[in-house]
């Protein structure tokens, strides 16, 4: 990420807005109806994407939304996120620590390049999902080692493949005929 332009993370934050706004509505949507959202839906991504604190939050849906928000709607628009709402969220982090800062400060800029990065970084992770994190979880549930007891017969260890109903159940042998026969080939042909 440290090598994309201004220009590429611009538009992947907002093709990221796009999919939180999506993500938030639970369903598929017009870009129309993606290009605008809610302060919840803008509150979710920031949370997710940037990982901002519940104060941070709350000065985003009190004081940074209300002021970039349609009055009509109540929505903020893809590019009013981009160009408008991340910068004023890197100030105001920012002067969390240091008072006095303008949106030109370079600590200022430095933020918004770090914000928009993890943003970028949220948006891969939606539009790619990441098989390996369930194959770790499947690993070790298939791993005998883990397992004790009757759950280890299971699995065959060499594998790691199930065994099937074979695993779950004693089978007996029922080729005798009388409750103390000993197994098939011990009764003595003599008699």
């Amino acid at each position: 990420m440290a090598g994309s332009s201004t220009g590429d993370l611009d538009k992947e934050c907002r093709e990221c807005f796009m999919m939180a706004v999506e993500k938030a509505a639970g369903k598929q949507l017009s870009v129309a109806e993606k290009s605008n959202a809610t302060s919840k839906a803008v509150s979710k991504l920031l949370k997710e994407a940037v990982g901002i604190s519940n104060n941070t939050s709350n000065a985003v849906d009190a004081s940074i939304f209300p002021k970039l928000q349609d009055k009509t709607t109540k929505k903020l628009s893809v590019d009013q996120f981009v160009n408008n709402l991340l910068p004023l969220l890197a100030q105001h982090i920012v002067s969390e620590k240091k008072k006095g800062v303008t949106l030109e400060d370079p600590a200022v800029q430095e933020k918004l390049q770090n914000i928009k990065s993890k943003i970028a970084a949220k948006h891969h992770e939606w539009a790619n999902p990441d098989k390996k994190k369930n194959a770790a979880v499947v690993d070790r549930l298939t791993d005998v080692k883990g397992y004790t007891g009757s759950h280890k017969e299971r699995f065959d260890a060499e594998t790691g493949k199930g065994k099937g109903l074979e695993g779950r159940e004693d089978r007996q042998d029922n080729s005798g005929y009388v409750g103390a026969y000993k197994g098939s080939g011990t009764y003595d042909k003599s008699h």
